[in-house]
């Protein structure tokens, strides 16, 4: 991933089913069926922050995903090096809703992304410190591609 880029999206993971979550303080483990190959895969996210809002029915289409990386650097403001809260009580908002405020107070320097799942809401983010923190297993290859 360019770390100009402030948008990816998993290859071959539009319309996928978010199948299951288990997160052990260290990693998140994320299943996944991708609809373009009805292979079933797992990310393995090495983070300690992990956000869900999953709707309390479990129809298809209320877990049906793409998978995406936003870039932290460009979306939140830094003082003395490090990530900080907009002061426009709107704009705050809209980062806790997109999860950057997992990034307040890491420094500026460090490469951060948050790992999203998204569909009709954003089921699942993570806070990410660097592209080597997602593998995958399963068919295919972890492939990211900039939109």
């Amino acid at each position: 991933m360019s770390p100009r880029t402030s948008r990816l999206v998993l290859k071959d993971s539009g319309d996928s089913e978010f199948l299951s979550l288990s997160f052990d303080g260290r990693n998140a483990r994320i299943k996944l069926r991708f609809s373009s190959t009805d292979d079933i895969v797992e990310l393995i996210v090495a983070t300690n922050r992990v956000a869900t809002r999953m709707s309390k029915t479990d129809e298809r289409a209320s877990r049906t995903c793409y998978v995406e990386v936003r870039r932290v650097h460009g979306n939140l403001g830094t003082e003395n090096g490090r990530y900080v809260p907009s002061q426009d009580f709107a704009k705050m908002m809209k980062e806790e809703r997109e999860c950057f405020n997992f990034a307040y107070g890491h420094k500026e320097s460090e490469t951060l992304g948050i790992l999203r799942l998204v569909g009709s809401v954003q089921l699942l983010s993570c806070l990410i410190e660097s592209d080597e923190a997602v593998t995958l297993q399963g068919a295919g290859t972890l492939e990211f591609l900039q939109s």
